[in-house]
């Protein structure tokens, strides 16, 4: 938001169900939607938008798509992030110690990709992923010259589908640069962990929580939407549910400051390597 100066990011659980038809999507989740609907092998991304709007009444002006072998490039092209790790991650061989620590791309593959580790599954690794962000965040503003993000543009291109023009790319980047660390909020879509849906593990939207959280940070545009009129795929009787005894996760609206502050903590308490902080500059850049 321009006028703001605000950015408000919505996390949408992946096993969020959103069709009982597998031509909508095969394993009946939003993580399959764009694959069902794809051809060649090649996503449909328009498609998932479609439904986005569609269901949640939230109107989409375009999509960007980023693989997370580009994530990791950009990572390793920057030395590393620096970055805090609020829990002891050990999956498969793989392994990550709690503490403020400099990782390279393939461990910050691990730390955004790993989700059997949460009790709470896909919803715990969508919290920590916020560190991430946040960390990456902190290290574009510390470059300070949009001309050098610019020249990470290949490796971007490389990993990633747009609907947008180049110009609007670029526009974009700028005006998010600018951004001060206080405005720029994470939540999550809440959503009821009722069970299994013909076999596959799924999580059901929470109809009321979610126009709520909705309404009242993502409406600027569209006004009021009342919870009924969402086309969510919650019908308890065609689910083979009832819902009403489940209750919804919270959204777990966040701040970047505060996630900013949380790694400036741990780097002078936890900090495991001797990582420096990277200086958060909200000035704008040059």
């Amino acid at each position: 938001d321009n006028e703001t100066g605000e950015m408000k990011m919505l996390q949408i659980p992946r096993d969020t169900m959103v069709t009982t038809d597998t031509s909508v999507s095969g394993n009946f989740r939003i993580n399959g939607v764009a694959k069902t609907q794809g051809s060649d092998g090649n996503n449909n991304m328009a498609a998932l938008c479609e439904l986005v709007a569609d269901q949640y009444k939230l109107p989409i002006d375009g999509f960007m798509t980023i693989r997370l072998e580009m994530l990791t490039e950009l990572v390793d092209l920057f030395g590393g992030v620096e970055i805090y790790v609020p829990r002891e991650m050990d999956y498969q061989g793989s392994h990550l110690n709690q503490g403020y620590q400099t990782l390279k791309g393939d461990a910050c593959e691990f730390l955004l990709r790993a989700r059997h580790i949460y009790p709470d599954g896909d919803i715990g690794r969508l919290n920590m992923q916020r560190q991430f962000y946040a960390a990456l965040f902190r290290k574009l503003k510390s470059i300070g010259n949009i001309w050098d993000v610019a020249k990470l543009t290949p490796a971007v291109l490389n990993y990633m589908e747009t609907s947008l023009s180049a110009s609007k790319l670029v526009s974009f980047a700028v005006s998010m640069l600018k951004i001060d660390s206080s405005k720029i909020m994470i939540c999550q879509m809440p959503v009821k962990m009722a069970g299994k849906y013909n076999g596959e593990s799924v999580v059901y939207p929470a109809r009321q929580e979610d126009a709520d959280i909705l309404n009242q940070y993502f409406r600027e545009n569209t006004g009021f939407v009342d919870a009924s009129e969402l086309q969510l795929c919650d019908d308890a009787s065609v689910l083979g549910f009832d819902l009403s005894g489940y209750t919804a996760t919270d959204a777990n609206v966040q701040y970047m400051g505060q996630l900013n502050q949380e790694a400036a903590d741990a780097q002078q308490n936890q900090n495991l390597d001797g990582s420096h902080t990277v200086e958060y500059v909200d000035s704008e850049p040059t």
